[in-house]
């Protein structure tokens, strides 16, 4: 059993508790004297407790895509009060202010909305986890050890305003890996003039995972787990793929680079993409590479798939 599982995370609870009722699931088959799978899980795009929606859980060998699936565009729907700035950034923090609201049209939400449909400089929030000094910076503002991040690259590709009765803005955002709502509900916020937390965050797209296509997670079976895993090649079909031939696959284990030579029928002048799936001629992914001129140097092995002889 290997893919990925995408998973409407209700409101309330960690991404690692998702995982835990899945593995709860398993050990449930197994107590009832069925066989259980053998299972590695993990997860992609860790989704705050306050926040529900689109969250991908990997199993056994997909679990090595995760970077790869992080690194996809992310969408967001988000409720933002304004006139208030909390500690953390969003509802569940320590209010610190309280303003007044201005006087605010829905052109001049939306022209200052705009403004952030950029590549913009972020401060992450103080209660994230980040490291500092080797722990999590949430550990550490929890022992009254507060670091400001520094500011990091981020690019909000969409943002467009929802509805807006005041206080709540509602907003869809389109945002790049690394981006923080949170961050960027306060700095809405402090633009507007009045300051803002996140009150609540609905993901709704992960790469070409939607959440019209996820599964509750109160309804969850192994049958139904089964049923809609997605094969890691799916997972990955924004990736260019391409076939290697059986006797060219052992030069994948000691991480030399792939020549069109070594390719099933590919013309690497022809890939669009600047990472490639490598596929066996049964379509299995055997790794994930680079592409660099007319080579593929292998940056990530899905081992269990690749024969050891």
């Amino acid at each position: 059993m290997r893919g990925v599982l995408n998973i409407n995370k209700p409101s309330g609870i960690s991404s690692y508790d998702v995982i835990r009722r899945i593995k709860r699931i398993f050990k449930d088959i197994t107590e009832s004297g069925r066989t259980s799978p053998s299972i590695k899980l993990g997860h992609a795009g860790t989704l705050d407790p306050l926040a529900s929606g689109v969250l991908l859980i990997l199993f056994n060998e997909a679990t090595k895509i995760s970077r790869f699936l992080n690194e996809q565009k992310k969408e967001y729907i988000a409720a933002i009060k304004l006139g208030i700035k909390t500690d953390t950034d969003d509802i569940t923090g320590k209010i610190q202010k309280e303003n007044e609201l201005p006087e605010l049209s829905i052109n001049q939400i939306e022209e200052i909305l705009s403004e952030f449909e950029c590549e913009i400089s972020q401060i992450p929030p103080v209660f994230s986890a980040l490291r500092q000094q080797g722990q999590r910076l949430y550990n550490l503002a929890r022992q009254g050890k507060i670091y400001r991040p520094l500011p990091r690259k981020v690019t909000v590709h969409e943002i467009e305003l929802k509805n807006f009765i005041s206080p709540i803005l509602k907003i869809r955002t389109i945002v790049s890996k690394g981006t923080y709502i949170r961050s960027l509900a306060r700095d809405i916020g402090d633009r507007l003039g009045c300051g803002a937390t996140l009150i609540a965050l609905t993901r709704t797209k992960i790469g070409s995972f939607n959440i019209d296509d996820s599964l509750k997670l109160e309804e969850l079976t192994l049958d139904l787990i089964q049923k809609h895993l997605y094969p890691i090649s799916l997972a990955l079909h924004d990736f260019d793929t391409v076939y290697v031939k059986d006797e060219a696959i052992k030069k994948l284990l000691t991480g030399q680079v792939i020549n069109e030579s070594d390719l099933i029928k590919s013309d690497l002048t022809q890939l669009s993409s600047p990472k490639v799936q490598i596929c066996d001629s049964a379509q299995k992914v055997l790794a994930i590479a680079s592409r660099i001129d007319s080579v593929l140097k292998p940056i990530r092995l899905i081992y269990a798939d690749i024969p050891k002889t």
